[in-house]
């Protein structure tokens, strides 16, 4: 594992900049582990709505955090404004920095991230595949009834599990 530590510097768009880094470094497979900041915009979509909810004023970046590869990003951030009051949710494009956005990046060279459209949950949904030339592979946990195990075999969960 890489990390990169990064500064956006005021007037750059979060989303935006860490998407350009991405195809920039030509990242295949990163996380943003933490971010915290300032933005003077936010876009943020909450659960299930359709559009983005947009916030303009002195915000607080108070957790910045989310996966990166060059399909795109998925990324989710909690901010606050003057008042306290906290609103979370998916980051889209807008999210203008204010004073400073301090993030960390983690990039798993070993691995490759993809999106591409999961008829299960109606999404385009992230994919994980190992790197190596041979595999296509993908690796996804959470099969309904499912336990993933150490030999790679799954076994039907108990209720008590």
């Amino acid at each position: 594992m890489e990390t990169w530590p990064l500064r956006l510097k005021p007037g750059t768009d979060l989303r935006q900049e860490l998407e350009a880094l991405t195809r920039e470094k030509a990242w295949m497979a990163a996380f943003v582990v933490a971010g915290i900041g300032s933005l003077s915009k936010a876009s943020l979509r909450l659960a299930s709505a359709p559009l983005a909810c947009r916030i303009d004023g002195n915000l607080e970046l108070l957790c910045l955090s989310g996966t990166l590869c060059p399909d795109g990003a998925h990324l989710h951030a909690s901010v606050s404004d003057a008042d306290g009051q906290i609103l979370g949710g998916h980051v889209g494009q807008g999210c203008i920095v204010r004073t400073t956005a301090e993030i960390l990046v983690a990039v798993l060279p070993e691995w490759r991230f993809a999106r591409e459209f999961d008829a299960s949950t109606g999404y385009v949904e992230l994919v994980i595949r190992e790197a190596t030339a041979h595999s296509t592979s993908e690796i996804a946990y959470g099969s309904p009834g499912l336990v993933p195990q150490p030999d790679g075999a799954p076994r039907r969960q108990s209720p008590h599990d």
